[in-house]
């Protein structure tokens, strides 16, 4: 997802309909396309990775200066 953010970016000059044009490309929901660019700007990719996606949910809802702290 990084990588297509990157190219849209460099084409559009604009980041705005990426995550729909991203879901449709991969065909999936646009809501599931909006929580992994969640997940994406949030966390850097290696990261994520080691997280199970019911962790990750929680961290997202965590207040975002507790964030760090939880993940490390």
């Amino acid at each position: 997802m990084n990588k297509a953010a990157d190219i849209y970016l460099k084409e559009n000059d604009k980041m705005a309909g990426f995550v729909r044009r991203f879901s449709d490309y991969c065909g999936i929901s646009e809501d599931y396309g909006s929580r992994l660019n969640r997940i994406r700007k949030t966390f850097p990719p290696y990261t994520a990775e080691n997280f199970s996606h019911d962790a990750i949910e929680a961290v997202l809802s965590a207040p975002e200066e507790l964030r760090e702290e939880i993940v490390s």
